[in-house]
Protein backbone atom coordinates (compact mmCIF):
# COMPACT_ATOMS: atom_id res chain seq x y z
CA UNK A 1 0.00 0.00 0.00
CA UNK A 2 2.57 2.57 -1.45
CA UNK A 3 2.58 5.17 -3.88
CA UNK A 4 2.87 8.75 -2.36
CA UNK A 5 3.71 9.58 1.30
CA UNK A 6 0.84 9.18 3.12
CA UNK A 7 1.00 11.84 6.35
CA UNK A 8 -1.49 13.93 8.39
CA UNK A 9 -0.78 16.70 11.07
CA UNK A 10 -2.95 16.84 14.37
CA UNK A 11 -2.81 20.14 15.95
CA UNK A 12 -5.11 20.97 19.00
CA UNK A 13 -4.78 23.99 21.75
CA UNK A 14 -4.98 22.96 24.96
CA UNK A 15 -6.54 25.16 27.73
CA UNK A 16 -6.38 25.67 31.51
CA UNK A 17 -2.61 23.21 31.25
CA UNK A 18 -1.76 24.91 34.49
CA UNK A 19 -4.92 23.43 36.49
CA UNK A 20 -4.01 19.59 34.94
CA UNK A 21 -2.46 18.03 38.11
CA UNK A 22 -0.05 15.48 38.63
CA UNK A 23 -0.19 11.88 36.70
CA UNK A 24 -3.45 13.72 35.07
CA UNK A 25 -4.24 14.06 31.08
CA UNK A 26 -5.63 16.16 29.01
CA UNK A 27 -6.94 14.84 25.39
CA UNK A 28 -7.29 16.55 21.92
CA UNK A 29 -10.97 15.95 19.93
CA UNK A 30 -10.43 12.80 17.50
CA UNK A 31 -9.91 13.52 13.74
CA UNK A 32 -10.46 10.69 11.02
CA UNK A 33 -7.49 9.86 8.57
CA UNK A 34 -7.13 6.94 6.26
CA UNK A 35 -10.34 6.07 8.08
CA UNK A 36 -8.52 5.71 11.23
CA UNK A 37 -9.16 7.84 14.25
CA UNK A 38 -6.56 9.86 16.20
CA UNK A 39 -6.27 12.09 18.67
CA UNK A 40 -3.52 14.00 21.18
CA UNK A 41 -3.00 13.72 24.51
CA UNK A 42 -0.47 15.99 27.11
CA UNK A 43 0.41 14.88 30.59
CA UNK A 44 1.10 15.88 33.57
CA UNK A 45 4.22 13.59 34.31
CA UNK A 46 5.67 13.86 37.96
CA UNK A 47 5.94 17.10 37.13
CA UNK A 48 7.84 16.71 33.42
CA UNK A 49 4.95 17.52 30.19
CA UNK A 50 4.49 14.37 28.33
CA UNK A 51 2.72 14.15 24.48
CA UNK A 52 1.26 11.43 23.12
CA UNK A 53 -0.06 10.08 20.04
CA UNK A 54 -3.45 8.09 19.93
CA UNK A 55 -5.05 5.37 17.43
CA UNK A 56 -8.06 4.79 17.66
CA UNK A 57 -8.83 2.37 15.86
CA UNK A 58 -11.67 -0.18 17.69
CA UNK A 59 -10.51 -3.77 18.13
CA UNK A 60 -11.42 -6.33 15.61
CA UNK A 61 -11.06 -10.33 15.48
CA UNK A 62 -8.31 -9.75 12.74
CA UNK A 63 -5.21 -8.84 13.37
CA UNK A 64 -4.00 -4.93 12.38
CA UNK A 65 -1.02 -2.43 12.06
CA UNK A 66 -0.38 1.13 11.36
CA UNK A 67 3.40 1.39 11.37
CA UNK A 68 3.89 5.39 11.74
CA UNK A 69 6.89 7.91 12.23
CA UNK A 70 5.95 10.80 13.86
CA UNK A 71 7.17 14.85 15.44
CA UNK A 72 5.91 17.02 17.87
CA UNK A 73 6.00 20.13 17.45
CA UNK A 74 5.58 22.40 20.77
CA UNK A 75 4.06 25.98 20.11
CA UNK A 76 3.38 29.24 21.79
CA UNK A 77 -0.60 29.73 21.00
CA UNK A 78 1.04 32.35 19.11
CA UNK A 79 3.23 30.88 17.41
CA UNK A 80 6.54 32.47 17.88
CA UNK A 81 8.50 30.00 20.03
CA UNK A 82 8.74 26.37 18.86
CA UNK A 83 9.87 22.76 20.61
CA UNK A 84 10.24 19.98 18.72
CA UNK A 85 10.60 16.67 19.48
CA UNK A 86 12.30 14.53 16.21
CA UNK A 87 11.63 10.80 14.56
CA UNK A 88 9.73 9.11 17.00
CA UNK A 89 8.35 4.91 15.49
CA UNK A 90 5.53 3.29 16.59
CA UNK A 91 3.64 0.13 14.81
CA UNK A 92 0.18 0.52 16.35
CA UNK A 93 -1.82 -2.64 16.76
CA UNK A 94 -4.46 -2.01 19.21
CA UNK A 95 -6.56 1.62 20.54
CA UNK A 96 -3.29 2.93 22.73
CA UNK A 97 -1.40 6.00 22.78
CA UNK A 98 2.38 6.30 22.67
CA UNK A 99 4.98 8.90 22.87
CA UNK A 100 7.78 10.70 24.98
CA UNK A 101 6.67 10.97 28.95
CA UNK A 102 9.17 13.56 29.77
CA UNK A 103 9.54 16.19 26.76
CA UNK A 104 10.51 18.76 28.90
CA UNK A 105 10.01 19.95 32.96
CA UNK A 106 6.41 20.84 33.72
CA UNK A 107 8.13 24.19 35.28
CA UNK A 108 10.04 25.46 31.70
CA UNK A 109 6.30 24.54 29.83
CA UNK A 110 4.45 26.73 31.54
CA UNK A 111 7.22 29.75 32.29
CA UNK A 112 8.59 29.16 28.28
CA UNK A 113 5.53 27.95 26.12
CA UNK A 114 1.98 28.95 27.79
CA UNK A 115 0.08 32.11 26.86
CA UNK A 116 -2.81 32.65 28.41
CA UNK A 117 -2.27 29.15 29.92
CA UNK A 118 -2.93 27.70 26.56
CA UNK A 119 -0.44 24.81 25.06
CA UNK A 120 -0.69 24.76 21.02
CA UNK A 121 0.70 20.82 20.55
CA UNK A 122 1.35 19.39 16.73
CA UNK A 123 2.26 16.34 15.75
CA UNK A 124 3.02 15.75 12.01
CA UNK A 125 2.34 11.93 11.26
CA UNK A 126 3.57 9.53 8.19
CA UNK A 127 2.35 6.06 7.65
CA UNK A 128 5.07 3.62 6.66
CA UNK A 129 2.86 0.72 6.68
CA UNK A 130 -0.91 -0.17 7.04
CA UNK A 131 -1.74 -4.21 7.59
CA UNK A 132 -4.89 -6.15 8.05
CA UNK A 133 -7.20 -3.11 7.26
CA UNK A 134 -9.37 -3.94 3.91
CA UNK A 135 -12.11 -1.15 4.38
CA UNK A 136 -9.57 2.43 4.04
CA UNK A 137 -11.05 4.08 1.68
CA UNK A 138 -7.75 4.69 -0.90
CA UNK A 139 -9.96 6.84 -4.07
CA UNK A 140 -9.39 9.79 -2.31
CA UNK A 141 -9.04 13.22 -3.67
CA UNK A 142 -5.05 14.42 -4.66
CA UNK A 143 -4.39 15.38 -1.54
CA UNK A 144 -1.37 14.32 1.18
CA UNK A 145 -3.95 12.68 3.75
CA UNK A 146 -4.38 9.92 0.82
CA UNK A 147 -3.65 6.23 0.55
CA UNK A 148 -3.58 5.88 -2.86
CA UNK A 149 -4.23 2.67 -4.51
CA UNK A 150 -2.51 -0.80 -4.85
CA UNK A 151 -0.58 -0.91 -8.07
CA UNK A 152 -1.96 -3.89 -9.93
CA UNK A 153 0.55 -5.22 -12.43
CA UNK A 154 -1.65 -7.82 -14.04
CA UNK A 155 0.95 -8.45 -16.84
CA UNK A 156 4.44 -7.85 -14.46
CA UNK A 157 6.62 -10.92 -14.34
CA UNK A 158 6.34 -12.43 -10.21
CA UNK A 159 9.56 -13.51 -8.58
CA UNK A 160 9.07 -15.69 -5.85
CA UNK A 161 11.87 -17.00 -3.37
CA UNK A 162 11.86 -18.06 0.33
CA UNK A 163 14.09 -17.21 3.42
CA UNK A 164 14.12 -20.15 6.10
CA UNK A 165 16.58 -20.12 8.92
CA UNK A 166 17.22 -22.19 12.01
CA UNK A 167 17.90 -19.67 14.99
CA UNK A 168 19.67 -21.37 18.13
CA UNK A 169 19.98 -20.19 21.88
CA UNK A 170 16.73 -18.60 21.41
CA UNK A 171 15.75 -18.80 25.07
CA UNK A 172 19.06 -16.45 25.81
CA UNK A 173 18.05 -13.62 24.07
CA UNK A 174 17.17 -11.13 26.76
CA UNK A 175 14.49 -8.28 26.06
CA UNK A 176 14.99 -5.74 22.99
CA UNK A 177 18.26 -9.07 22.09
CA UNK A 178 17.72 -10.00 18.27
CA UNK A 179 19.47 -12.34 16.41
CA UNK A 180 19.82 -12.53 12.40
CA UNK A 181 19.66 -15.13 9.02
CA UNK A 182 22.71 -15.07 6.77
CA UNK A 183 22.17 -12.63 3.95
CA UNK A 184 20.65 -14.31 1.25
CA UNK A 185 21.04 -12.28 -2.73
CA UNK A 186 17.60 -12.80 -4.50
CA UNK A 187 16.58 -10.78 -7.99
CA UNK A 188 20.23 -8.95 -7.61
CA UNK A 189 18.99 -8.05 -3.79
CA UNK A 190 20.19 -8.51 -0.18
CA UNK A 191 17.21 -10.07 2.20
CA UNK A 192 17.58 -11.63 5.55
CA UNK A 193 15.42 -12.36 8.43
CA UNK A 194 15.83 -10.41 12.01
CA UNK A 195 13.92 -12.29 15.54
CA UNK A 196 13.39 -9.67 18.26
CA UNK A 197 12.40 -9.95 21.70
CA UNK A 198 10.30 -6.63 22.04
CA UNK A 199 9.03 -6.02 25.10
CA UNK A 200 8.42 -9.97 26.16
CA UNK A 201 6.64 -10.60 22.37
CA UNK A 202 8.49 -12.49 19.28
CA UNK A 203 9.06 -10.02 16.84
CA UNK A 204 9.63 -11.37 13.11
CA UNK A 205 11.31 -8.48 10.69
CA UNK A 206 12.10 -8.98 6.83
CA UNK A 207 15.12 -6.67 5.37
CA UNK A 208 15.63 -5.43 2.67
CA UNK A 209 19.30 -4.90 2.31
CA UNK A 210 19.49 -3.13 -1.07
CA UNK A 211 22.44 -0.67 -1.86
CA UNK A 212 21.79 2.58 -2.34
CA UNK A 213 22.78 4.68 -5.04
CA UNK A 214 21.71 8.09 -6.64
CA UNK A 215 18.87 7.44 -8.78
CA UNK A 216 15.29 6.71 -6.81
CA UNK A 217 13.85 2.85 -6.71
CA UNK A 218 11.41 0.68 -5.06
CA UNK A 219 10.78 -3.02 -4.46
CA UNK A 220 6.74 -3.72 -4.14
CA UNK A 221 6.08 -6.89 -2.19
CA UNK A 222 4.05 -9.46 -0.69
CA UNK A 223 5.13 -11.76 2.12
CA UNK A 224 4.47 -13.90 4.56
CA UNK A 225 6.23 -15.26 7.85
CA UNK A 226 5.69 -18.99 8.88
CA UNK A 227 7.30 -19.76 12.30
CA UNK A 228 7.50 -23.54 12.58
CA UNK A 229 9.19 -26.37 14.85
CA UNK A 230 12.76 -27.36 13.54
CA UNK A 231 11.28 -30.60 12.78
CA UNK A 232 9.49 -28.82 10.13
CA UNK A 233 5.59 -28.63 11.69
CA UNK A 234 3.95 -25.75 10.75
CA UNK A 235 3.53 -23.99 14.00
CA UNK A 236 2.05 -20.14 12.85
CA UNK A 237 1.29 -18.15 10.09
CA UNK A 238 1.00 -14.85 9.74
CA UNK A 239 -1.31 -13.33 7.47
CA UNK A 240 -0.27 -11.84 4.11
CA UNK A 241 1.83 -8.74 4.46
CA UNK A 242 2.27 -5.79 1.78
CA UNK A 243 5.42 -3.59 1.56
CA UNK A 244 7.07 -0.86 -0.60
CA UNK A 245 10.85 -0.64 -0.08
CA UNK A 246 12.66 2.40 -1.17
CA UNK A 247 15.36 2.44 1.39
CA UNK A 248 17.34 -0.30 3.01
CA UNK A 249 15.37 -0.90 5.74
CA UNK A 250 13.32 -3.40 8.12
CA UNK A 251 9.51 -4.30 7.91
CA UNK A 252 7.55 -6.54 9.62
CA UNK A 253 4.54 -7.00 11.97
CA UNK A 254 5.66 -6.02 15.42
CA UNK A 255 4.21 -8.84 17.33
CA UNK A 256 3.80 -12.42 16.61
CA UNK A 257 3.20 -13.68 19.42
CA UNK A 258 4.08 -13.55 23.03
CA UNK A 259 7.53 -14.74 24.29
CA UNK A 260 6.13 -16.69 26.22
CA UNK A 261 4.05 -18.82 24.52
CA UNK A 262 6.91 -19.06 21.35
CA UNK A 263 9.47 -20.57 24.42
CA UNK A 264 6.63 -22.97 25.35
CA UNK A 265 4.96 -24.20 21.58
CA UNK A 266 7.52 -23.45 19.07
CA UNK A 267 11.13 -24.08 20.30
CA UNK A 268 12.36 -27.21 20.04
CA UNK A 269 15.95 -27.82 21.05
CA UNK A 270 16.15 -24.26 22.30
CA UNK A 271 15.90 -23.41 18.18
CA UNK A 272 13.77 -22.13 16.10
CA UNK A 273 12.55 -22.38 12.63
CA UNK A 274 11.46 -19.17 10.94
CA UNK A 275 10.43 -18.90 7.20
CA UNK A 276 9.24 -16.08 4.99
CA UNK A 277 7.47 -16.43 1.83
CA UNK A 278 8.06 -13.51 0.04
CA UNK A 279 6.56 -12.06 -3.65
CA UNK A 280 7.93 -9.20 -5.87
CA UNK A 281 5.31 -7.70 -7.71
CA UNK A 282 7.23 -4.59 -8.99
CA UNK A 283 10.70 -3.39 -9.18
CA UNK A 284 11.71 0.25 -10.59
CA UNK A 285 14.75 1.46 -10.41
CA UNK A 286 16.82 -1.56 -9.88
CA UNK A 287 18.57 -1.78 -13.19
CA UNK A 288 21.49 0.39 -11.79
CA UNK A 289 22.74 -2.22 -9.10
CA UNK A 290 25.86 -2.68 -9.51
CA UNK A 291 27.78 -5.14 -7.30
CA UNK A 292 31.58 -4.87 -7.32
CA UNK A 293 31.49 -8.28 -4.58
CA UNK A 294 31.86 -11.20 -6.55
CA UNK A 295 33.45 -13.32 -3.25
CA UNK A 296 33.49 -12.41 0.55
CA UNK A 297 36.41 -10.10 1.99
CA UNK A 298 37.14 -11.46 5.31
CA UNK A 299 39.41 -10.66 7.83
CA UNK A 300 40.42 -11.57 11.74
CA UNK A 301 41.07 -9.03 14.68
CA UNK A 302 42.54 -10.53 17.70
CA UNK A 303 43.65 -8.77 20.95
CA UNK A 304 44.86 -9.77 24.38
CA UNK A 305 43.31 -7.79 26.78
CA UNK A 306 45.33 -7.40 30.18
CA UNK A 307 44.45 -6.67 33.99
CA UNK A 308 41.13 -7.79 33.30
CA UNK A 309 39.83 -8.81 36.67
CA UNK A 310 40.45 -5.38 37.67
CA UNK A 311 37.78 -4.14 35.21
CA UNK A 312 34.77 -3.05 36.94
CA UNK A 313 30.97 -3.19 35.82
CA UNK A 314 29.91 -1.30 33.08
CA UNK A 315 33.77 -0.75 32.49
CA UNK A 316 34.88 -1.67 28.91
CA UNK A 317 38.49 -1.93 27.27
CA UNK A 318 39.00 -1.66 23.57
CA UNK A 319 41.97 -2.93 21.07
CA UNK A 320 43.79 -1.12 18.80
CA UNK A 321 42.38 0.27 15.51
CA UNK A 322 43.56 -2.03 12.36
CA UNK A 323 42.39 -1.05 8.71
CA UNK A 324 40.50 -3.59 6.58
CA UNK A 325 38.75 -2.42 3.31
CA UNK A 326 39.33 1.42 3.84
CA UNK A 327 37.59 1.11 7.56
CA UNK A 328 39.21 1.07 10.77
CA UNK A 329 37.62 -1.69 12.97
CA UNK A 330 38.85 -3.13 16.77
CA UNK A 331 37.66 -5.29 19.37
CA UNK A 332 36.00 -4.28 22.52
CA UNK A 333 35.04 -6.26 25.96
CA UNK A 334 32.80 -4.97 28.84
CA UNK A 335 31.86 -6.03 31.91
CA UNK A 336 27.86 -6.01 31.41
CA UNK A 337 26.30 -6.70 34.44
CA UNK A 338 28.74 -9.00 35.89
CA UNK A 339 28.50 -10.71 32.15
CA UNK A 340 31.67 -10.31 29.32
CA UNK A 341 30.39 -8.95 26.53
CA UNK A 342 32.39 -8.64 23.19
CA UNK A 343 31.89 -5.92 20.36
CA UNK A 344 33.13 -4.94 17.10
CA UNK A 345 33.87 -1.85 16.02
CA UNK A 346 33.55 -0.24 12.67
CA UNK A 347 34.53 3.32 13.28
CA UNK A 348 34.24 4.87 9.56
CA UNK A 349 33.69 8.60 9.93
CA UNK A 350 30.60 9.97 8.90
CA UNK A 351 30.40 12.10 6.00
CA UNK A 352 27.49 13.56 3.76
CA UNK A 353 26.74 10.20 1.56
CA UNK A 354 25.02 7.24 3.34
CA UNK A 355 27.30 4.32 3.99
CA UNK A 356 26.41 1.09 4.88
CA UNK A 357 28.75 -2.82 5.28
CA UNK A 358 26.41 -5.48 5.99
CA UNK A 359 28.72 -8.58 7.97
CA UNK A 360 28.71 -11.60 9.58
CA UNK A 361 30.98 -12.41 11.99
CA UNK A 362 32.47 -15.21 15.10
CA UNK A 363 33.69 -14.17 18.15
CA UNK A 364 36.45 -17.02 19.59
CA UNK A 365 37.73 -16.68 23.11
CA UNK A 366 41.33 -18.18 23.66
CA UNK A 367 43.64 -18.96 26.79
CA UNK A 368 46.76 -17.02 26.14
CA UNK A 369 48.25 -20.21 25.65
CA UNK A 370 46.22 -20.27 22.39
CA UNK A 371 43.27 -23.16 23.34
CA UNK A 372 40.04 -22.27 22.10
CA UNK A 373 37.69 -22.07 24.45
CA UNK A 374 34.29 -20.38 24.09
CA UNK A 375 33.36 -19.80 20.45
CA UNK A 376 29.96 -17.41 19.38
CA UNK A 377 28.02 -18.61 16.25
CA UNK A 378 27.83 -16.82 12.91
CA UNK A 379 26.13 -12.84 13.94
CA UNK A 380 24.90 -10.73 11.41
CA UNK A 381 25.24 -6.97 11.62
CA UNK A 382 24.88 -4.09 9.07
CA UNK A 383 26.88 -1.20 10.12
CA UNK A 384 25.68 2.42 8.62
CA UNK A 385 27.80 3.90 11.49
CA UNK A 386 30.75 4.39 13.71
CA UNK A 387 29.32 1.77 16.52
CA UNK A 388 29.63 -1.48 18.25
CA UNK A 389 27.91 -4.32 18.24
CA UNK A 390 28.08 -7.90 19.19
CA UNK A 391 26.78 -10.31 22.40
CA UNK A 392 26.51 -8.62 25.62
CA UNK A 393 26.33 -11.53 27.75
CA UNK A 394 28.18 -13.79 26.29
CA UNK A 395 29.48 -15.95 29.99
CA UNK A 396 29.22 -14.95 32.93
CA UNK A 397 32.01 -12.62 34.71
CA UNK A 398 32.68 -15.18 37.03
CA UNK A 399 32.82 -17.96 35.03
CA UNK A 400 35.33 -15.74 32.38
CA UNK A 401 37.80 -15.30 35.35
CA UNK A 402 37.50 -18.74 36.51
CA UNK A 403 37.88 -20.65 33.40
CA UNK A 404 39.49 -18.06 30.60
CA UNK A 405 41.94 -15.89 32.39
CA UNK A 406 45.44 -16.66 32.62
CA UNK A 407 47.83 -14.31 33.93
CA UNK A 408 44.70 -12.00 33.80
CA UNK A 409 44.69 -11.72 30.09
CA UNK A 410 42.16 -12.66 28.13
CA UNK A 411 42.22 -13.28 24.28
CA UNK A 412 39.77 -12.85 21.86
CA UNK A 413 39.31 -12.70 18.04
CA UNK A 414 36.90 -11.78 15.66
CA UNK A 415 36.46 -13.27 12.47
CA UNK A 416 34.90 -10.79 10.14
CA UNK A 417 33.12 -11.42 6.46
CA UNK A 418 31.96 -8.26 4.97
CA UNK A 419 29.13 -10.04 2.44
CA UNK A 420 28.23 -6.26 1.11
CA UNK A 421 28.70 -2.20 0.58
CA UNK A 422 27.05 0.70 0.06
CA UNK A 423 28.21 4.46 -0.70
CA UNK A 424 31.90 4.03 -0.85
CA UNK A 425 33.48 5.13 -3.54
CA UNK A 426 36.68 3.70 -4.73
CA UNK A 427 36.07 0.40 -3.09
CA UNK A 428 37.61 -1.61 -6.03
CA UNK A 429 38.24 -5.27 -4.80
CA UNK A 430 41.11 -6.73 -6.75
CA UNK A 431 41.55 -9.54 -4.53
CA UNK A 432 43.33 -12.41 -6.58
CA UNK A 433 46.20 -12.09 -4.50
CA UNK A 434 44.48 -12.05 -0.91
CA UNK A 435 40.81 -11.20 0.82
CA UNK A 436 42.49 -8.19 2.79
CA UNK A 437 43.44 -6.49 -0.49
CA UNK A 438 42.22 -2.82 -2.07
CA UNK A 439 43.54 -1.08 -4.99
CA UNK A 440 42.05 2.74 -3.40
CA UNK A 441 44.29 5.52 -2.40
CA UNK A 442 42.57 6.28 0.57
CA UNK A 443 44.66 3.30 2.32
CA UNK A 444 47.72 4.70 4.20
CA UNK A 445 49.55 1.23 4.98
CA UNK A 446 52.64 3.17 5.95
CA UNK A 447 50.84 6.13 7.03
CA UNK A 448 52.57 8.21 9.79
CA UNK A 449 51.12 8.30 13.33
CA UNK A 450 51.29 11.16 15.72
CA UNK A 451 51.33 11.31 19.35
CA UNK A 452 50.61 14.02 22.13
CA UNK A 453 49.76 14.24 25.90
CA UNK A 454 47.36 16.90 27.57
CA UNK A 455 47.78 17.15 31.27
CA UNK A 456 46.08 19.14 33.56
CA UNK A 457 45.78 19.76 37.35
CA UNK A 458 42.27 20.61 38.67
CA UNK A 459 41.58 22.71 41.21
CA UNK A 460 38.91 22.42 44.10
CA UNK A 461 37.41 19.54 42.94
CA UNK A 462 35.06 18.60 45.62
CA UNK A 463 32.80 22.32 45.45
CA UNK A 464 33.02 21.42 41.00
CA UNK A 465 29.66 22.97 40.09
CA UNK A 466 26.75 21.28 37.86
CA UNK A 467 28.80 23.00 34.21
CA UNK A 468 31.95 20.28 34.85
CA UNK A 469 35.93 22.36 34.47
CA UNK A 470 37.65 22.47 31.36
CA UNK A 471 41.45 22.67 31.18
CA UNK A 472 43.27 24.88 28.49
CA UNK A 473 43.06 24.48 25.25
CA UNK A 474 46.35 22.83 23.48
CA UNK A 475 47.17 23.04 19.83
CA UNK A 476 48.37 20.13 17.94
CA UNK A 477 48.55 19.14 14.37
CA UNK A 478 46.50 22.42 13.61
CA UNK A 479 43.63 21.53 15.91
CA UNK A 480 42.47 22.84 19.32
CA UNK A 481 42.18 19.89 22.36
CA UNK A 482 41.38 20.48 25.61
CA UNK A 483 40.40 18.15 28.70
CA UNK A 484 36.93 18.26 30.50
CA UNK A 485 35.99 16.66 33.58
CA UNK A 486 32.11 16.73 34.96
CA UNK A 487 30.22 14.99 37.72
CA UNK A 488 27.65 13.16 36.04
CA UNK A 489 25.29 10.76 38.15
CA UNK A 490 27.61 10.29 41.29
CA UNK A 491 30.47 9.15 38.85
CA UNK A 492 33.69 10.84 37.81
CA UNK A 493 33.55 11.59 34.07
CA UNK A 494 36.25 12.34 32.02
CA UNK A 495 36.22 13.57 28.30
CA UNK A 496 38.58 15.09 25.81
CA UNK A 497 37.10 17.32 23.16
CA UNK A 498 38.32 18.05 19.81
CA UNK A 499 37.77 21.58 19.43
CA UNK A 500 38.19 22.43 15.52
CA UNK A 501 36.09 25.06 14.32
CA UNK A 502 33.66 24.04 12.28
CA UNK A 503 33.32 25.15 8.45
CA UNK A 504 31.45 23.94 5.62
CA UNK A 505 34.10 20.53 4.57
CA UNK A 506 33.45 18.00 6.30
CA UNK A 507 36.58 16.80 8.34
CA UNK A 508 37.34 13.19 10.33
CA UNK A 509 40.69 12.53 13.37
CA UNK A 510 40.89 9.08 14.16
CA UNK A 511 42.04 8.74 17.25
CA UNK A 512 43.06 6.14 20.31
CA UNK A 513 43.69 7.50 23.64
CA UNK A 514 44.17 6.64 27.12
CA UNK A 515 43.00 8.45 30.20
CA UNK A 516 45.41 8.35 33.05
CA UNK A 517 44.11 9.50 36.76
CA UNK A 518 46.99 10.40 38.90
CA UNK A 519 47.22 11.71 42.45
CA UNK A 520 49.46 15.24 42.12
CA UNK A 521 52.12 13.26 43.55
CA UNK A 522 52.42 11.55 39.78
CA UNK A 523 52.05 7.75 40.90
CA UNK A 524 49.47 6.79 38.19
CA UNK A 525 46.00 5.62 39.84
CA UNK A 526 43.83 4.59 37.36
CA UNK A 527 43.72 4.00 33.47
CA UNK A 528 41.30 3.98 30.60
CA UNK A 529 41.69 3.29 26.98
CA UNK A 530 39.14 4.42 23.95
CA UNK A 531 39.20 4.84 20.74
CA UNK A 532 37.33 7.47 19.11
CA UNK A 533 36.64 9.27 14.98
CA UNK A 534 35.86 12.81 15.64
CA UNK A 535 33.83 14.04 13.00
CA UNK A 536 32.80 17.35 15.23
CA UNK A 537 33.14 19.44 18.21
CA UNK A 538 31.29 16.86 20.46
CA UNK A 539 33.57 15.16 23.69
CA UNK A 540 34.18 11.90 23.95
CA UNK A 541 34.50 9.69 27.25
CA UNK A 542 33.62 7.88 29.64
CA UNK A 543 32.58 7.85 33.25
CA UNK A 544 35.31 6.36 35.05
CA UNK A 545 35.07 5.57 38.63
CA UNK A 546 32.61 6.55 41.44
CA UNK A 547 32.36 10.31 42.75
CA UNK A 548 33.11 9.33 46.29
CA UNK A 549 35.65 7.01 45.37
CA UNK A 550 37.62 9.48 43.48
CA UNK A 551 37.09 12.08 46.42
CA UNK A 552 38.55 9.08 48.59
CA UNK A 553 41.33 7.87 47.29
CA UNK A 554 42.63 9.87 44.38
CA UNK A 555 42.44 13.85 45.73
CA UNK A 556 45.19 15.42 47.13
CA UNK A 557 44.50 19.26 48.57
CA UNK A 558 41.14 19.08 46.46
CA UNK A 559 43.26 19.00 43.21
CA UNK A 560 42.76 16.07 40.63
CA UNK A 561 45.70 15.29 38.15
CA UNK A 562 44.23 14.19 34.70
CA UNK A 563 46.58 13.24 31.72
CA UNK A 564 44.78 12.16 28.08
CA UNK A 565 47.66 10.48 25.89
CA UNK A 566 46.97 10.65 22.15
CA UNK A 567 47.08 8.87 19.15
CA UNK A 568 46.11 10.18 15.99
CA UNK A 569 45.30 7.20 13.41
CA UNK A 570 44.27 8.95 10.45
CA UNK A 571 43.01 12.75 9.09
CA UNK A 572 40.68 13.60 6.88
CA UNK A 573 39.81 16.81 5.75
CA UNK A 574 41.55 18.70 8.19
CA UNK A 575 44.42 21.10 5.99
CA UNK A 576 45.17 24.38 7.73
Amino acid sequence: MSGTERSFVLKYRFKNVSNIKNTKKSYSDYEDHFGVPWRLSIKNNENHLGVHLYCGRSEKEKEWSIDTEFEIHILHPKENSFHEFTYLLNCFTNAIGRGPSRIMTWERMEKEFLQNDELVVEIRVKINEITGIEDVNLNMPETVDKLPPVEKQTDQKTDDFVLKHVFKNVSKIKEFGCRYSPTEDHSGIQWNILIHNRKDHLEVILYCGRPGNKSEWSVDIEYEIHVLHPNGNPAHKNSAVSHRFTEAIRRGPKEIMTWERMEKEFLLNDELAVEICVKIIKMTGAESIVYLNPRPRSFVLKHAFKNVSKMRDTEDCKGPIQYHFIAPWFIGIRNENKHLGVHLYCGRSKNKKEWSIDTEFEVHVFHPNGNPVQENSAISHCFAVASGYGPSDLMTWERMEKEFLLNDELVVEIRVTITNFTGIEGFHLNMSETDDKLSIVEKQTNQKTDNFVLKHVFKNVSTMDDEGCYGPTEDHFGVSWYVFINHEKEHLAVFLRCARSKNKKEWSIDTDFEIHVLHPNGNPVHKSSISSVFTNDFPCGRNLMTWERMEREFLLNDELVVEIRVKIIQMAGTEV
